[in-house]
């Protein structure tokens, strides 16, 4: 009595269910290291949590256990569901909801004005601690269930994860420091090209892009090490990439656009402005939900996944637009 309310008190993770199982049977690491084909420091990394057996392996352990493959799971669910309960989720949330309603106080209040360089720099430090804080939280809970595409039942190596998040985290945190920078940098120079802005705000953004997807591409063999799991290549990747680029294109869109043709808060040439702005809102939202799940649908059926033809040019269009944005303050738009 006093042990099963110990065990619903305190769940037994999955690791330690695989330990717990290997003693029970008589097996050495290297016995069933053997066994099945591996080395006795990938099932001591089962063991010990920083790697997961694909579904071919647990099929295998459960025999070797004489148990179901629903009962040999059930730690891995009780595993998952100790390391979710973290404030992970609610922190960044919150967070993000702070920021926002930051900025749109300021903005009512008349202490920011869209239209000022200072206003284009808002949204790299909006971005700066967004990701830190999202990032931060993974890294330190382990819990990447945030990440689109991200499915824990494939084998990915904990520690590369968070290498390569913790590698991104500094370079786009780094990228939008130097953003802001030279954009208060830029106001105290007399003559300043009205293209100026919104250039320097794409080609951070492109930057921001290239620089994820090389980053992440390169950690692929690390994450996923399971040979078998090699469909599923880029299913965290590129949903990852796509969230963040979005969402910080259509900031700077908005920011660019306002910076570019010298509007200011609540004109009519502000509201009409932002009508191809919610159009392209619109369009990103539906993009980026439709790919979020047809990548966790096709990493269930273990096809890789590529992003559908229609997503590209739902994302292009956007790039599109800042690209014209660019174009009309170069050719000198009536302000």
């Amino acid at each position: 009595m006093e042990k099963g309310s110990a065990e619903s008190a305190s769940p037994e993770s999955f690791s330690a269910r695989l330990k717990r199982l290997r003693e029970q049977n008589g097996y050495t690491q290297d016995m069933l290291g053997e066994i099945m084909g591996v080395t006795r420091q990938t099932i001591s990394s089962w063991e010990r949590g920083r790697t997961e057996p694909d579904i071919a392996a647990l099929k295998m352990l459960a025999k070797l256990y004489n148990v179901t493959l629903d009962d040999l799971l059930a730690g891995y669910q009780n595993g998952r569901r100790v390391r979710a309960v973290t404030p992970a989720s609610l922190t960044l949330y919150l967070a993000g909801l702070v920021l926002v309603l930051l900025g749109i106080a300021a903005l009512a209040a008349g202490k920011l004005e869209i239209g000022t360089l200072f206003g284009a720099a808002f949204p790299a430090l909006f971005m700066n601690s967004l990701v830190f804080i999202t990032f931060s939280c993974m890294i330190k809970s382990g819990n990447f269930t945030a990440l689109a595409g991200y499915d824990p039942d494939l084998h990915y190596s904990l520690p590369a994860m968070r290498r390569m998040l913790g590698i991104l985290r500094i370079w786009w945190c780094g990228s939008g420091d130097l953003c802001t920078l030279f954009l208060l940098g830029s106001a105290f120079v007399p003559e300043r090209p009205d293209w100026f802005v919104p250039f320097f705000m794409v080609s951070y953004l492109i930057e921001l892009v290239l620089s994820t997807l090389v980053i992440s591409n390169r950690s692929q063999k690390e994450l996923l090490p399971d040979k078998r799991d090699d469909w599923a290549r880029n299913t965290s990747a590129q949903p990852l990439v796509l969230f963040f680029a979005s969402f910080a294109v259509l900031l700077f869109t908005f920011i660019g656009s306002f910076v570019g043709f010298g509007l200011r808060n609540n004109t009519p040439e502000a509201f009409a402005a932002s009508i191809p702005l919610l159009i392209n809102i619109t369009v990103l939202i539906v993009c980026l939900l439709t790919q979020q799940s047809r990548a966790g649908r096709m990493a269930r059926e273990e096809r890789e996944f590529h992003m559908h033809p229609a997503a590209w040019a739902g994302y292009g269009s956007t790039l599109l637009f800042a690209v014209w944005i660019i174009f009309a303050c170069a050719v000198g738009v009536p302000k």
